[in-house]
């Protein structure tokens, strides 16, 4: 409901293009182009047209950032080989046989169908989320597709952003064909077990073959006239992007097979009119001013004299469809099969009309195929990795016999047993040495204790080990003088004595003798202490 509301809200506040007043006039109208989505598959890509009386083919390759055209071709349908086999088989056997010759292993095969049941429709539409834009249009084509919404396929592309004011909205160009057309071009690839990939509407692929061209401009209109057997399509472009289609009732059967001036003459009028009254459409639809010249698409574009004089005749200039570089003189029937070689070559996305069931089924064998492809590719991945460890762990085991046959020999050399009598005798000897060896004395400890306990104002100029003179177990005397100029000796002296009670290594600590004397500037205490120190 919240969706419904959106659009019925977006259809009242916008005008749909035959309402739009000429761009000119709208002030403030910004239009973004939007390219389709570029296609990344590499790979032979073929193109069929399965038309009255004639098929149409095209094969490309594909490469990183290349595409290259490499067959044309036109077949009859009509002929010796009808009196043999139904029209039907002899559309499969040459499909068939056009795959074989072309395709490669797994090619892509994309159908491209004009008739007249096929529709175009362009137009406006809110700019919404992806999922509520789908929605939208197809809400939009049932009231616009003139085919039963039951029995129509239909795609969409975005070709416009259009920033009008404080609205922003996607000019959306619709492609719709039936399902029994579909049907119908689709079996003959269905009875030889050939997977259709994509379906494409002729006028749209020609877009894109106008966007390869040379001198293409993606601001300019142009007007490309289809020139059939029995009928005409004239299509207008801004840019690359498809916006009106109109068919009308002239065809190539009226200039018959050898036309004289009266012919080509009412030729040229009838298409002349035929071509006002679609640009009168246009104009009136989207008020922009369209140049006379005129592209032409179909057998008779390689009759250059007759396109000069019906341009004579005319107020267009009719001239042939501009071909990129790399498709110039490719062959002689490419004016007559451009929508298959545009389908073949491009490197963009085209509207797919192809059914559901069978893009899931597309979808299912891609996946299966790159799964296999994954599988094979981890197989062959293990594989590799398997015969590097078999070959690293034979190289390491034919090193590590080679060390063991090294240390066999080294065992058994004169050099290896000297060695072995070598360390055998130094073990002897550091164990004597570590036996004989007179552990460390008291006073060695005595000392480095003394050494961390006196001040730096305290000087010891005496030390004397006398266990044997004197008593209460008193066995070290020290002999020293405290000197200080600002602190009272007395007080350096306290602090001594008190750090040598303090210490582990000393006990018993006695102040046996100190006198006090000046000497210049300072007052020195000598003393004698007697302690009994660590045994």
């Amino acid at each position: 409901m919240e969706l419904l509301s959106k659009i019925h809200r977006a259809e009242h506040n916008k005008r749909q293009p035959d309402d739009l007043p000429p761009e000119s006039a709208r002030a403030g109208l910004i239009e973004t182009t939007i390219p389709p989505p570029r296609r990344w598959a590499v790979g032979r890509r073929l193109a069929f047209s399965i038309e009255d009386g004639w098929i149409k083919m095209a094969a490309a390759r594909h490469l990183p950032g290349k595409s290259d055209l490499l067959d044309v071709s036109l077949v009859s349908l009509v002929g010796d080989s009808e009196a043999a086999v139904r029209r039907e088989e002899h559309l499969s056997l040459t499909v068939a046989d056009y795959v074989a010759r072309f395709g490669g292993r797994t090619p892509e095969i994309e159908l491209v169908v004009s008739s007249r049941e096929t529709a175009f429709r362009c137009f406006l539409m809110p700019q919404l989320k992806k999922r509520e834009l789908a929605s939208a249009i197809s809400y939009e084509a049932r009231k616009q597709v003139p085919f039963p919404p039951d029995d129509c396929i239909v795609d969409y592309q975005r070709t416009f952003r259009i920033v009008d004011q404080d609205r922003s909205r996607y000019k959306i160009a619709l492609h719709a064909t039936t399902t029994k057309l579909i049907k119908e071009q689709i079996e003959p690839f269905r009875q030889k077990g050939l997977q259709v990939t994509g379906i494409a509407i002729a006028d749209d692929a020609l877009g894109h073959l106008l966007a390869a061209s040379t001198g293409f401009d993606a601001d300019t209109v142009y007007t490309v006239l289809t020139i059939e057997e029995n009928s005409c399509k004239i299509a207008y472009y801004r840019g690359a992007a498809l916006e009106f289609v109109h068919r009308g009732a002239v065809g190539s059967v009226h200039l018959g097979d050898e036309p004289d001036i009266a012919q080509i003459n009412y030729f040229a009028e009838r298409l002349t009119g035929e071509l006002s009254t679609s640009q009168d459409f246009y104009s009136g639809q989207y008020g922009r001013v369209l140049p006379n010249r005129i592209l032409v698409v179909g057998n008779i574009t390689k009759e250059k004299e007759l396109l000069e004089h019906i341009s004579e005749k005319s107020s267009f200039e009719f001239v042939p469809f501009p071909l990129p570089e790399n498709l110039n003189d490719k062959s002689e029937v490419i004016y007559s099969c451009l929508p298959v070689v545009s389908a073949a070559i491009t490197r963009y996305q085209l509207c797919n009309l192809l059914p559901k069931q069978l893009r899931i089924d597309r979808i299912n064998h891609r996946i299966d195929r790159f799964g296999r492809l994954g599988l094979a590719l981890l197989g062959t991945v293990l594989m590799v990795n398997w015969a590097a460890m078999r070959l690293s762990l034979r190289t390491d085991l034919t090193a590590a016999e080679t060390l063991e046959h090294q240390v066999k020999v080294t065992e058994q050399s004169d050099a290896y047993r000297s060695h072995l009598a070598i360390m055998q005798q130094i073990t002897f000897d550091r164990a004597y040495m570590n036996m004989a060896e007179k552990p460390a004395g008291y006073l060695n400890y005595s000392l480095k204790e003394l050494s961390l306990l006196t001040p730096e104002k305290v000087q010891l100029y005496r030390y004397e080990y006398a266990p044997n003179l004197l008593e209460n177990n008193r066995n070290l005397i020290l002999y020293g003088k405290v000197s200080s100029s600002d602190v009272p000796p007395e007080i350096i002296l306290a602090q001594y004595i008190e750090k040598l009670k303090a210490s582990p290594f000393y006990h018993d600590v006695l102040l046996k003798r100190h006198s006090k004397r000046k000497y210049r500037d300072e007052f020195i205490i000598d003393f004698q202490i007697e302690l009994q120190g660590v045994a």
